[in-house]
C-alpha cells in the first residue's frame, strides 16, 4: 500500500502482517484503526463499559471488518475471567461477543485470530572388572527390561534414584502445610517485605488463635518452606517485576520455539549507545573534553560490527543516521530488521523515515529487559575490557571515588583525542575483533558473516547505492525548515575547503567565492533569511582574506 505499519508484538502481530502481505484476498489493512465503546455483563452481574481498539481493519475482496490477534493461552485466561466477553464455540473458534455485536451494526465482521494459525511462521519452516553378587545382577537386569518396555530405553532403569531413598513421608499434616503457605503468601510475599522472624511470630499467634492441636513447626522448618517458594514469583511479589527479571526463566538450550538472533547476515541488527570509559582532550588546546559516546550497529547472526560512530553529543537521532550512513558506505546495505531500546532518539521522525524509505523494520526491546539486547550489551563489555581499559585516561578508578587523587585522576591522565581514538577503535572493531573467535559461534564474526552470505545468498536486490540521494536521506531538516539555504551554505563551505587546499599549494582561487555569491539570490518575501545567510557568508569571506596567517593551523 505504500504505507508503514506498526505492530506491538513481533511474535503475534508481525507474522499476522506477513500473512496479510501474502494473502491475495486482502486488498488493504490498517493497524489500530478505530476506537469504540463496548459493554458487557461482568461475573457479578454489573454492566461494564470500556473502550476497545482492534488490532487491524482488513478490507478483503468480498468482506471487510476488524481482526484481533491474541495467543491461544491469552484467550483462555480472558475467557475464564470474562466469560460474557470471550467465548469459544464447538468448532474451536473464538468470539469477542460485544465486539461482534458492535461490528454487525456497521455491516462488518469481527474475528479473533488464534496464535496457532501463525505459529509455523515463527518456527522457520535428532561393569568393569568387578565381582558383583548374582542377586544384584538379576535386579539390574529386571530394572533394565522394565525401563526398556516403559521408556524404550533400558539405561533409565539403571540410574540411581536417590530421591526415593529414606523416609519421604511429610512430618506435618497437609492442613498445616496449607496454613503455613497461606501465612507466607499473605504476610511474607508482599511489598512490605517483612522479615522471616516477624512473619514467624504472626504464624505462632494465628496457630494458637485457630486452636490447632498439632505442634507448631520450628523456625528452621518455616524458613525452609519460604526457601522452597523462592524464585521469580516470590521476588516479583516482594520487590516488583523489574527486580524479579534476573530470576526469570533462561534459555539453556535451543529449541524450535527459542527466539533466534536471525537466520542469515543482515536479517537482524542491534543499535545502542554507550558512554565510553575514557577521558579525551582537545587536539589543539589539550583541554579535557570529557567522555565520548559510541553508537554501534552489530549484526545479530554473525556478531559482526557493521558500523561505529563516536561523538561528544549525547545519544540523538543524528548519531543513529550517521551510523546507518557508515553501514551503507561499508557494505552498501542495511539490516532488514533493526532492534532498538526505548530511547527517544529512536522514535525520531527523521530516523523512522530513513528506515521506512529503505524498507527496514524497527523493533523496540521491552523496557527493563536487558536480555533482549544481550548481543550488543555483551559487545560493550568486551570492548571496555579489551580495548578502552588498556588506554591511558580510562575511568576504571572512578568506580571508587574515594581512591581518586590528582595523580591518578583520569582527566589529568588523558592524552587521546577524538579522531585518534576513532581511528584506533575502528581498527580494533573492523580488524581485531572481526577476526577473533567468538565463543558463542565457535568461529570469528567475519567467518560467520561470510559463510552466512554463502548459504543465504548476497541478495543484490537489497543493495543500496551510497550516493547523494542517500546522503540527503541521512541529513535532518533544520528546525525552521530552511533546508535549501543550508545546502547552499554546505556547498559554499566545501568550496572554501578546496580554496584553502589550493592556497596552501600556492594556487588561491578566490573566484569560487564570487561564483557562489552570484548564485545566491535574495528572497524578498523573507528578509530575515537573507540576513541570517549573510551573517554566515561574511565571516567566510573575511577569513579567506586572512587565510595566509592560518596556513599551519588545523582550522579545516
Amino acid at each position: 500500500m505504500g504505507k508503514t505499519i506498526q505492530f506491538e508484538s513481533h511474535k503475534v502481530e508481525l507474522p499476522g502482517i506477513e500473512e496479510y502481505e501474502e494473502d491475495t484476498d486482502v486488498l488493504e489493512y490498517y493497524d489500530q484503526p478505530y476506537q469504540f465503546t463496548l459493554e458487557w455483563t461482568s461475573n457479578s452481574g454489573q454492566i461494564v463499559r470500556a473502550s476497545h481498539i482492534p488490532d487491524f481493519f482488513v478490507i478483503r475482496n468480498k468482506s471487510a471488518g476488524f481482526e484481533e490477534w491474541k495467543p491461544e493461552t491469552r484467550l483462555e485466561k480472558l475467557a475464564t475471567k470474562q466469560p460474557h466477553r470471550y467465548t469459544r464455540t464447538k468448532d474451536g473458534r473464538w468470539h469477542h461477543l460485544p465486539a461482534c455485536a458492535y461490528a454487525e451494526q456497521l455491516g462488518l465482521y469481527y474475528r479473533n485470530r488464534k496464535y496457532q494459525i501463525i505459529e509455523p511462521l515463527l518456527k522457520g519452516n535428532k561393569l568393569q572388572n568387578k565381582i558383583l553378587p548374582a542377586r544384584t545382577v538379576r535386579r539390574w537386569k529386571t530394572k533394565f527390561r522394565a525401563a526398556q518396555q516403559k521408556y524404550n530405553c533400558g539405561y533409565i532403569g539403571l540410574l540411581d534414584n536417590h530421591m526415593a531413598k529414606g523416609n519421604r513421608q511429610p512430618r506435618i499434616l497437609q492442613e498445616s502445610e496449607e496454613f503455613i503457605n497461606k501465612i507466607i503468601e499473605e504476610q511474607y510475599e508482599t511489598l512490605k517485605q517483612k522479615g522471616k522472624l516477624a512473619v514467624y511470630g504472626i504464624l505462632a499467634k494465628e496457630w494458637e488463635k485457630t486452636g490447632r492441636t498439632d505442634k507448631l513447626p520450628s523456625y528452621a522448618t518455616f524458613s525452609s518452606r519460604i526457601k522452597q517458594r523462592s524464585g521469580y514469583q516470590q521476588t516479583k511479589k516482594r520487590k516488583g517485576a523489574r527486580a524479579a527479571y534476573e530470576q526469570s526463566p533462561f534459555y539453556w538450550e535451543l529449541k524450535l520455539t527459542t527466539p533466534r538472533h536471525g537466520d542469515r547476515p543482515f536479517e537482524i541488527g542491534h543499535i545502542d549507545h554507550t558512554q565510553l570509559d575514557i577521558e579525551l582532550v582537545c587536539s589543539r588546546t589539550g583541554r579535557s573534553l570529557g567522555r565520548p559516546w559510541a553508537t554501534v550497529l552489530i549484526d545479530a547472526y554473525s556478531r559482526r560490527i557493521l558500523a561505529i560512530y563516536l561523538t561528544f553529543d549525547e545519544p540523538s537521532y543524528r548519531s543513529c543516521m550517521m551510523l546507518l550512513r557508515i553501514c551503507v558506505q561499508r557494505f552498501s546495505r542495511l539490516p532488514e530488521t533493526i532492534v532498538v531500546d526505548g530511547g527517544t532518539e529512536f522514535g525520531s521522525t527523521y530516523f523512522e523515515t530513513l528506515l521506512a524509505a529503505f524498507e527496514c523494520t524497527k523493533k523496540q526491546r521491552p523496557a527493563a529487559k536487558a536480555r533482549f539486547g544481550s548481543i550488543i550489551e555483551r559487545l560493550f563489555g568486551t570492548t571496555n575490557t579489551e580495548f578502552f581499559q588498556s588506554l591511558r585516561g580510562n575511568t576504571q578508578i572512578t568506580k571508587n571515588v574515594r581512591l581518586v587523587t590528582k595523580l591518578n585522576n583520569p582527566k589529568r591522565q588523558a592524552v587521546w583525542t577524538l579522531d585518534e581514538l576513532y581511528e584506533h577503535f575502528c581498527a580494533y572493531s573492523y580488524e581485531f575483533y572481526d577476526c577473533k573467535e567468538n565463543p558463542a559461534l565457535g568461529q570469528s564474526p567475519r567467518q560467520a558473516f561470510t559463510n552466512g552470505l554463502t548459504l543465504s545468498g548476497s541478495r543484490p536486490q537489497q543493495q543500496i547505492t551510497y550516493d547523494e540521494n542517500f546522503k540527503i536521506f541521512t541529513l535532518p531538516f533544520t528546525p525552521k525548515g530552511t533546508a535549501k539555504e543550508a545546502l547552499l551554505l554546505q556547498r559554499l563551505h566545501d568550496l572554501a575547503r578546496q580554496d584553502v587546499c589550493a592556497l596552501i599549494e600556492g594556487k588561491p582561487t578566490f573566484q569560487s567565492y564570487q561564483a557562489s555569491l552570484a548564485n545566491l539570490k535574495p528572497n524578498d518575501e523573507e528578509p530575515d533569511k537573507n540576513r541570517d545567510l549573510g551573517n554566515v557568508i561574511q565571516p567566510l569571506l573575511i577569513n579567506f582574506n586572512n587565510i595566509e596567517a592560518y596556513k599551519d593551523e588545523e582550522l579545516w
